[in-house]
């Protein structure tokens, strides 16, 4: 059988995924579609016609071109690509020009593709990075000077500070997650129907591209991948092959778009898309206490200006006192009604549930240990430097 550029008409040729991919050339296309391929786990044999033959001819769908085409076009400026070989190329600001060059064209993309992706969470964490991403590293700067040069104390005294409490706090939010995941499988079918990424017949390789698709705390362009994947599951190339002249072989390619909208509820994409510019509008006005200042606009919450000012907050004080004393004798009074048949059971299930919730965490630190070693080389790298150049300062 003579080789095609394409099956279907709505597909795109590989002349189009090399201009959609800002390549110079075929060859160099295929060449950064393979090293995509690596970087993201996909197998590069999903875009060809046969599967079992590296020089068969190219496929690649309408329905997820142009998302392949965004990861090939913004691979080699990707730091999680640069991490990969060296640590100390990846800033705060090379992440946010790779994101904000892959929003720029997401934003660019059909409506059905584009409202497909928004819907994705991972598009909403990407978009805090990027409001925040830059603004941290000089805010972790000044709090460890001010905790040296205002608090007088020395480095040793920092380490131990920050130990003693984000290990307090590390716990404290793994005991606050428990409560939640407990709730929300206590509510398992309401909390299916909000996921907003959803089609497919509910078999274990769809739910798990389902699972991965509706992840937090991944980056946008990891994301995009798990949705190619997904979506050339639903490519049937026998069909293609078997019927050349069926109906959806000869379908437009705005009609292939419109097929989209099967895989995500009605309007999520434009609902998470509201959701995100409210967020940003009020983020972005977010200022720093430097930039308060320097606008004449910053006063400490507990200054006192005026003696009217000083008295109004004292009594202010003495009442919240007074509501914290009275709650405190309604709860003990209520203690002291209680039955000790009820007591009773009510220690012996928290003192199971704190077993439970213990051994979990133990269970979690140890899988931090033993899988997140690649991590914790990094952070240890990165804190590293951090005291190293502070301890030498000029």
């Amino acid at each position: 059988m003579a080789k095609k550029e394409k099956r279907r008409e709505a597909d795109f040729t590989t002349s189009e995924m090399m201009k959609l991919s800002n390549c110079k050339s075929k060859q160099t296309f295929m060449n950064r579609l393979n090293l995509v391929c690596g970087h993201y786990g996909i197998d590069p044999m999903l875009f060809k016609m046969d599967e079992e033959f590296n020089n068969s001819e190219n496929i690649f769908p309408a329905e997820c071109g142009e998302l392949l085409a965004l990861l090939v076009k913004h691979y080699k400026v990707n730091p999680a690509v640069k991490a990969d070989k060296e640590l100390k190329g990846v800033t705060s600001e090379s992440i946010y020009v790779f994101y904000e060059e892959l929003m720029k064209d997401i934003d660019q993309l059909p409506d059905e593709i584009k409202n497909m992706v928004y819907a994705v969470p991972s598009y909403f964490t990407t978009n805090r990075i990027m409001i925040w991403i830059k603004k941290l590293a000089p805010i972790i700067t000044q709090f460890i000077l001010s905790y040296i040069d205002e608090k007088g104390e020395d480095m040793g005294a920092l380490l131990q500070y920050l130990c003693v409490n984000i290990d307090k706090k590390n716990y404290d939010l793994f005991w606050n997650q428990k409560f939640l995941s407990m709730a929300e499988e206590a509510n398992e079918e309401e909390l299916k129907n909000s996921i907003y990424f959803f089609y497919g017949n509910g078999d274990d390789k769809e739910e798990e591209f389902k699972k991965r698709i509706n992840t937090n705390n991944v980056s946008i362009d990891a994301t995009i991948a798990e949705l190619i994947k997904r979506i050339m599951l639903d490519i049937d190339k026998d069909e293609i092959l078997d019927h050349p002249d069926s109906y959806e072989n000869k379908m437009k390619r705005e009609e292939r778009y419109k097929l989209l909208n099967q895989y995500t509820l009605p309007r999520a994409g434009q609902y998470q898309k509201e959701i995100l510019d409210k967020y940003k509008k009020g983020a972005q006005t977010w200022e720093t206490v430097e930039e308060k200042i320097r606008q004449n606009n910053y006063i400490p919450d507990d200054a006192i200006l005026t003696y009217e000012s000083e008295l109004e907050a004292r009594e202010k004080y003495i009442l919240e006192l007074k509501k914290e004393l009275e709650d405190a004798e309604n709860d003990l009074e209520r203690f002291r009604n209680q039955g000790s048949d009820f007591i009773k059971n009510r220690y012996q299930g928290v003192e199971e549930l704190i077993e439970n919730i213990n051994s979990a965490y133990l269970e979690k630190c140890e899988h931090v240990r033993k899988d997140e070693k690649k991590l914790i080389d990094w952070t240890d790298r990165y804190l590293s430097r951090v005291m190293w150049e502070f301890l030498n300062k000029k």
